[in-house]
């Protein structure tokens, strides 16, 4: 059920991708870079930073189904009222459709944050460590990748045909398909059968992981390094929300692009899945990390040489070979973002202790909350110059992530 869950919940998130379909939707309402980098900030900050707060509560229950129910029932509640907001208001009050929608879409991935603690306790205390690593993988594997495919498709034929479906309702359909989709998949994971997780016989204030937060980094050097190489990582992704944008903007493809692009980002996500869990139960979860780290500096670093080079040569290409150029960045987009998160949450389950598991979860997603305000600098930067810069910087962070993974302990597989 936990695969079936999460292969519905990514299918209709996929249909709001916020590195393809919903930059390609902010870029034609605003124009502005950093009204994305502010979505970046709400997509990914929304849903990491309030786990730290969250943790201490969480901890006090054995079971933690009920508020992973609650937690995605607001989330689903909020966001199809940011939707519903977008397009109400879009057409006459541009400026305050914007504002609700980066406010009500914010608020929602909070609780979808203390939804998200929830269920990474409860697989660690229900699937064995040598098979977390493949647990993520299925999940991302039928979600992320197979499923996705035919989101990819889907999308390339709404927006690519405007006689049938004009803007904005070509992504109002989109939207309200990948909504239902998801709260599916939310219903899915009522049915899961809880084993009650352990829990401390001496609890502590529910704010204690706020005030556990420092002495742990002191203390926990697996947890330090971990904690750095992530955040160097999230930092190196500032670039991400933009690649879809410069293909807009300084290349002059149509919407059907991001369909396109989507489509290769969920190959690679294909391709990473179908070796994530054997790579985990064979060379450890640091392995995990430390080869997306590589890719994390690979993408930024190819989106910056092609990026120059079409610069200069795109008048004379097609689009489909503009497109045919981009794609490996998004291939790769894929392939790390599901490896990364795979890597990390099963390292972290390995190394913290099982009474205070959501201590640990809650600090880790919340540092990598603070890392979700580079999107925001990138989106200040990119006013200011071209967006291959941007992809320059993003490298030079992605190198010093795959540094810092260099320092990563092993892990028994």
């Amino acid at each position: 059920m936990g695969v079936l869950n999460g292969a519905i919940f990514m299918f209709g998130v996929a249909f709001m991708s916020p590195t393809t379909i919903i930059p390609a939707f902010l870029h034609e309402i605003s124009g502005s870079k950093i009204t994305i980098g502010l979505f970046g900030i709400a997509h990914t900050g929304g849903w990491y930073l309030p786990q730290i707060f969250a943790a201490g509560l969480v901890e006090r229950h054995r079971r933690k189904k009920w508020i992973y129910l609650m937690g995605n029932g607001c989330r689903m509640a909020l966001t199809g009222l940011a939707f519903i907001a977008l397009f109400l208001l879009a057409g006459t009050h541009p400026t305050a459709a914007l504002a609700l929608f980066l406010s009500l879409y914010g608020l929602g991935l909070c609780f979808g944050g203390v939804a998200g603690l929830c269920f990474t306790e409860m697989v660690g205390s229900m699937i064995p460590a040598h098979r977390r690593g493949a647990f993520f993988s299925l999940r991302f594997l039928l979600g992320g990748s197979a499923l996705t495919i035919l989101t990819g498709v889907i999308v390339q034929e709404v927006l690519s045909r405007p006689q049938t479906f004009p803007y904005p309702s070509n992504y109002a359909f989109l939207f309200s398909l990948g909504w239902l989709m998801m709260v599916l998949g939310t219903a899915l994971f009522a049915l899961v059968r809880e084993k009650p997780g352990e829990v401390d016989p001496h609890p502590r204030p529910v704010l204690a992981a706020v005030h556990r937060f420092l002495p742990l980094l002191r203390t926990d050097a697996r947890l330090r390094h971990l904690i750095l190489n992530r955040l160097l990582a999230t930092a190196s992704q500032m670039s991400w929300p933009f690649f879809v944008v410069f293909a807009a903007e300084d290349l002059k493809l149509g919407a059907g692009a991001a369909g396109v692009f989507l489509i290769a980002q969920t190959v690679g996500s294909l391709v990473g899945n179908l070796g994530w869990g054997w790579l985990s139960g064979r060379f450890g979860n640091c392995f995990i990390i430390r080869f997306c780290s590589v890719l994390e500096w690979v993408a930024p670093t190819y989106a910056f040489l092609a990026g120059e080079w079409l610069i200069h040569h795109a008048t004379e290409l097609t689009p489909g070979w503009i497109e045919l150029i981009l794609s490996p960045i998004f291939f790769l987009i894929g392939m790390t973002s599901y490896g990364g998160h795979i890597g990390m949450m099963s390292h972290l389950l390995e190394i913290a202790p099982p009474e205070c598991r959501p201590t640990y979860i809650g600090i880790l997603c919340s540092a990598m909350g603070i890392g979700t305000l580079t999107p925001l600098l990138g989106g200040y930067l990119a006013e200011w110059v071209d967006l291959p810069w941007i992809f320059l910087l993003s490298s030079v962070c992605a190198a010093a992530a795959l540094r810092t993974s260099l320092r990563l302990g092993k892990t028994l597989p």
